[in-house]
């Protein structure tokens, strides 16, 4: 008896550490709320949930959606600032998308697989604010100018584009995503919008043709190796007087 109470007690415990309500489970970290799994009993029309548990919804996990088959329409509620990896794999039905101004962070193949995915035009594919990748060929030595009101490139977006040679982001860009420009080895144009705040870790890995840099003023992090390989880069200014936090961002930059 006493081993069964014990084994009842170590269940309930187990089972009460992952909260729920309704289809969905979630975390809670710092008094915000992360969707960790969508019940793929979920089908037609979903709008998220703005709160879960009392708490403000502020992101969704990887894989949260896996196995959401029926689903054909995704309202994600405003507030939400990040998608994981995979968010909406296999949802291969799922046509439309919402999108909320507060999204920010889109981890790789978030979207890569939905139907909604598919259906976008060739070029840059945006999920409303956010590039998250590019369809169809891109000509040689492209000037990529990403369109008004972007505030954010999401992680891989054009990771390994070797086509383009410059880059041009509107005012109001907030957000660079891990290895975001990785592996663009021809880019040789850079120039940070004055609202810029994040620089994702290895974001310019081995774009061994950008000659200098300039840290914009609303810079407060750079990640990981953020311009690892940058062979070429002799010059960076730091137009700031914030205290950035900088995770080796320029580690490799030999010439600097």
């Amino acid at each position: 008896i006493r081993h069964f109470l014990l084994l009842s007690v170590f269940f309930c415990f187990s089972v009460s550490a992952v909260p729920a309500e309704g289809i969905y489970t979630y975390s809670v970290t710092d008094g915000e709320a992360k969707i960790m799994k969508v019940s793929a009993s979920a089908s037609g029309e979903l709008t998220t949930p703005q709160t879960l548990g009392g708490y403000p919804v502020t992101a969704i996990n990887g894989f949260a959606f896996d196995g959401c088959t029926s689903l054909t329409k995704v309202t994600i509620s405003e507030g939400v600032r990040s998608l994981g990896y995979g968010t909406f794999n296999g949802c291969t039905n799922l046509a439309t998308i919402d999108f909320p101004d507060s999204l920010r962070t889109v981890e790789y193949e978030a979207l890569s697989s939905t139907k909604w995915y598919s259906l976008q035009p060739e070029g840059v594919v945006y999920a409303d604010g956010v590039v998250i990748g590019y369809k169809g060929s891109m000509t040689a030595n492209s000037t990529i100018t990403f369109r008004k009101g972007t505030k954010a490139i999401a992680s891989g977006a054009l990771k390994d584009k070797t086509n383009i040679v410059g880059i041009s982001f509107p005012e109001g860009f907030e957000t660079i995503g891990t290895e975001a420009f990785s592996g663009c080895f021809n880019l040789k144009s850079l120039t940070f919008p004055e609202s810029l705040k994040t620089i994702g870790s290895m974001a310019f890995f081995s774009c061994t043709k950008i000659p200098s840099v300039t840290i914009t003023e609303n810079v407060t992090e750079i990640g990981f190796y953020a311009f690892d390989g940058c062979s070429m880069l002799g010059e960076i200014v730091f137009d700031t007087v914030n205290e950035i936090t900088d995770n080796n961002g320029f580690f490799g930059c030999e010439n600097v």
